[in-house]
């Protein structure tokens, strides 16, 4: 794709609230604070892109590290040299600046994002149906209420209760949704111990895949559970760890799966070369949000899309949020539609953004 000349680089700090607590094993979630990047060009194309930092995926990094960045920037050309990278924060700026500068040259050229990739391009990518472990009661109406939503994959997150709760709630979830594919996400949270005997007793619970099953900071306990067991294993947090991860736990084949976060690895195009890569070594993946804003979303459909494993992916965080910047990419019969228009194919609304901005617009001129 050509390139294009930066004229205009402004960003705009924002906070987004979820519907209800959103827990894991390293913490809860309440509302997400991001900051929305735009790139503008001589003909005043814009595009946007995002960073919404999770400290426990992004080494500690926050979102007052990346604004930061932004209100630091001491150079008057665009590029990789207006940010310190000695300090926290600066990988996560760089990379909403690629996404933003990727979706602009796509509007500029009037170029969806997902075409031209390398995979197979389609009109609309599942997405599993997200379950919090709430109480029993609440879990199973909630998955009863995702299956008549039209979704055929559920995602349940567990390892925040004793394993034999867990595996009551998985029992139950199973006799009510017999033919539904579901997926386990522990976020960490089981001891190589209890790792190793779950897996062993989730055997007739036909478990579709399971999620960092052990601490992200143990390598060989992964590489352990994934040896004994016959349920797919995938990587999640452990691949944003640092950026040598991703590469010892591909090359060691310590997975079966890898979950792709655009938003951390720095937009479609990283996101995609690190799984044509995991292909060569047999490991797949899929996409999953982190609780982004609409213009996450939309990078992460399109990044979805041109991957080539057919497996739901982790796009249905939109039902979760409050508010938001842009119209919400929402799911329709456990599908979600890939935007159409030019680059991302979503714009932030004027309105909707005021209502949830905490700062104005900054903004950078290059001559």
């Amino acid at each position: 794709m050509k390139q294009i000349q930066v004229r205009k680089l402004r960003w705009r700090p924002f906070e987004l609230h979820l519907s209800e607590l959103f827990e894991s094993s390293w913490g809860v979630i309440k509302s997400r604070v991001g900051i929305l990047v735009s790139i503008s060009d001589s003909d005043g194309v814009e595009g946007f892109g995002e960073v919404n930092p999770l400290p426990e995926y992004t080494g500690g990094a926050a979102v007052t590290d990346v604004i930061g960045q932004f209100d630091n920037i001491s150079s008057k050309k665009f590029g990789l040299g207006m940010f310190d990278f000695s300090n926290k924060g600066s990988l996560l700026a760089w990379n909403a600046c690629k996404m933003a500068l990727l979706d602009a040259r796509a509007r500029k050229f009037s170029t969806p994002l997902h075409l031209g990739r390398a995979g197979y391009p389609r009109h609309a990518v599942a997405t599993n149906g997200l379950l919090a472990n709430l109480t029993l009661d609440q879990t199973l109406t909630q998955a009863g209420d995702l299956i008549t939503s039209g979704y055929s994959t559920l995602k349940l997150k567990i390892g925040l209760k004793a394993l034999d709760e867990d595996l009551e709630t998985i029992r139950q979830i199973r006799t009510m949704c017999p033919d539904t594919k579901l997926r386990l996400d522990v976020n960490g949270a089981w001891s190589l111990a209890t790792a190793k005997t779950a897996v062993k007793k989730l055997v007739p619970y036909d478990i579709e895949l399971i999620e960092q099953p052990t601490d992200p900071e143990d390598l060989e306990s992964l590489a352990e559970v994934h040896a004994i067991s016959s349920i797919p294993i995938a990587a999640d947090e452990a691949i944003y760890k640092n950026s040598a991860r991703a590469n010892q736990i591909v090359r060691s084949n310590a997975v079966d799966i890898l979950v792709l976060k655009p938003m951390l690895i720095g937009g479609i195009r990283e996101t995609l070369g690190l799984a044509e890569w995991a292909r060569k070594y047999e490991i797949d993946s899929y996409v999953t949000t982190t609780f982004d804003s609409a213009i996450g979303v939309s990078m992460a459909i399109h990044a979805a899309a041109s991957l080539p494993w057919q497996a739901a992916h982790g796009l249905s965080t939109g039902e979760q949020m409050l508010d938001d910047i842009a119209i919400t990419p929402l799911p329709t019969k456990g599908e979600i539609q890939i935007p159409s228009g030019p680059g991302l194919g979503i714009s932030p609304k004027l309105d909707m953004l005021e209502r949830v901005a905490t700062a104005p617009w900054q903004e950078i001129i290059y001559e």
